[in-house]
C-alpha cells in the first residue's frame, strides 16, 4: 500500500511538471568533462586554483607562486613555455593570458591540438565575463559568479568613493636599471585607476611600455602608482620636476597584484582607490 501511495504521486509530480507553462530546471550544456589544466600564465593560474576545485592542475609557469600550494606543480614555461613538456602532459585544457603571449606563440599553443582558454580582457568588466565563461566550462557557474558580484561590487565602490574631481594618475613599474615602463591608457591597470576613481596617464596602449623622462614630464600626472616598489623611480632625479614627486605623491602597490589579471583584482582595485584616495588634496596622511 505504502509503495502505490509514493508511486502515485510521484505520478502526481511528474503529470505536474509537464504542464503547459510550468518551469523546468535547465542544466548547461558542457562539449565535455575538464579534469586536467595546465596553465601558462600566473594570473590564470590563479583563477584556476581558486575556482576550479574540480580540476587539477598539472603545469604552470616559473612565475606562478599563488596560491602557495601551486609551488609543487611542474613548471611548464619560463619566459615562453616548453611546448614538448606541454605535449607530454597532454591536458584537457591549457589556460593563459594571451597578452603575456605574441601571435605567433598563441598559434604554437593551439598548434598542440589541446583545447584552449584564452584570458583577453583588458577591462575589469572584460575579465569578469570571461571568469564567467571560464566557470561555465568547467562546471563551477556558482563559484564564478561569487567571484564577479565582488569584484563588480568593489569597481563600483571605487569609482564612487574616488576624488573629486578625479586626478591623472599614471602607473609606472620601475626599473633599477633606469628603463621605467609606463601602463597605457588601454591596459588593465588604467582600468583599475578608473575602477578608483581616477583618470589614466600614460601613451595609447594596451600594456607596459617604455617611458622616457621627457613623454613622462610632458604628461605630469598628478599621481604616480608603481607596480612594486618606487625607491627607484622616486629617486630618480630625471622626474624631480614632475608634479607627482614634488607632491609626494608617488605610492607603491604589491607588483604581482599590479600585473595580474587573477583572482586577487578585488584586492587590486581596493588597494589603487586607497592609493588613490590617500595621495588626493586634503586626505590624512
Amino acid at each position: 500500500m505504502r509503495r502505490a501511495v509514493l508511486l502515485s504521486l510521484l505520478a502526481i509530480f511528474v503529470a505536474a511538471g509537464c504542464k503547459p507553462g510550468a518551469e523546468m530546471v535547465k542544466f548547461p550544456t558542457r562539449p565535455k568533462r575538464y579534469r586536467t589544466v595546465a596553465s601558462l600564465s600566473p594570473g590564470s593560474t590563479e583563477i584556476v586554483q581558486s575556482l576550479a576545485f574540480n580540476v587539477t592542475l598539472v603545469g604552470r609557469t616559473a612565475a606562478c607562486d599563488f596560491p602557495p600550494q601551486v609551488k609543487s606543480v611542474p613548471i611548464i614555461a619560463q619566459v615562453k613555455p616548453d611546448y614538448e613538456k606541454l605535449k607530454s602532459l597532454n591536458p584537457d585544457l591549457v589556460v593563459y593570458d594571451a597578452s603575456l603571449y605574441s601571435d605567433q606563440d598563441v598559434a604554437q599553443i593551439k598548434g598542440l591540438g589541446m583545447d584552449v582558454f584564452e584570458f583577453r580582457a583588458n577591462t575589469i568588466e572584460g575579465l569578469a565575463e570571461e571568469v564567467r565563461k571560464f566557470g561555465t566550462l568547467i562546471g563551477r557557474e556558482l563559484e564564478a559568479s561569487d567571484f564577479i558580484d565582488k569584484v563588480l561590487q568593489e569597481r563600483k565602490a571605487g569609482i564612487a568613493a574616488g576624488p573629486k574631481p578625479a586626478p591623472k594618475v599614471a602607473v609606472i613599474m620601475a626599473s633599477t636599471g633606469g628603463e621605467h615602463y609606463i601602463a597605457g591608457v588601454n591596459s588593465f591597470q588604467a582600468d583599475l585607476v578608473r575602477a578608483g576613481g581616477a583618470e589614466p596617464a600614460g601613451p595609447e596602449a594596451d600594456r607596459f611600455v617604455p617611458v622616457n623622462a621627457e613623454t613622462l614630464i610632458k604628461m605630469n600626472p598628478d599621481m604616480v602608482i608603481t607596480a612594486g616598489k618606487p625607491d627607484s623611480f622616486f629617486n630618480d632625479p630625471r622626474f624631480k620636476t614632475l608634479k607627482a614627486i614634488s607632491t609626494g605623491n608617488v605610492r607603491g602597490i604589491d607588483q604581482n597584484l599590479m600585473v595580474r589579471k587573477g583572482f586577487r583584482v578585488q584586492k587590486a582595485i581596493t588597494l589603487t582607490g586607497n592609493a588613490i584616495n590617500n595621495m588626493a588634496p586634503g586626505a590624512k596622511s
